[in-house]
């Protein structure tokens, strides 16, 4: 009986310590340049992001950013095709500020809902949809 108290008492260590492992191990991959790379994201939420938007100033353009994960990958380096445009037309004296309210996992549905939820907030005078049909395509079934 003890034998078996042993075993089972092993096991359940190894597991946990299996477990506890994995966990460490996702979280320094999802903080490190490799999750980007893995196409993990370190974005706040949405509504977070909202929060924090100050106020447009006049003669401000704001272009508001929506998608999924190929519109949200690498934004918080400034190193997606949203960040590009907005460098861009910096170098040029434009007073362009792009709000990117993608989110992964998110589809056509999901954009139509965020834009009416913070619309009003982000008062954007240009709004891009970024749709990858590499993963995306099933998304005009609904």
């Amino acid at each position: 009986m003890k034998q078996v108290q042993s075993k089972i008492i092993s096991f359940l260590l190894v597991i946990v310590s299996v477990t506890v492992s994995f966990g460490v191990l996702e979280i320094f991959v999802r903080l490190s340049p490799i999750g980007d790379k893995m196409g993990w994201t370190r974005n706040e939420s949405i509504d977070s992001r909202v929060l924090k938007l100050k106020k447009k100033e006049t003669g401000d353009i704001r272009i508001l950013g929506l998608g999924d994960s190929f519109t949200e990958y690498r934004d918080v380096d400034g190193k997606n095709y949203l960040r590009f445009l907005e460098k861009k037309a910096r170098e040029n004296n434009s007073n362009v500020k792009v709000v990117n309210l993608s989110q992964a996992g998110t589809g056509l549905k999901d954009y139509s809902y965020i834009y009416k939820k913070h619309s009003a907030r982000v008062n954007a005078d240009i709004v891009t949809i970024g749709i990858y049909l590499g993963n995306d395509i099933d998304c005009f079934k609904d």
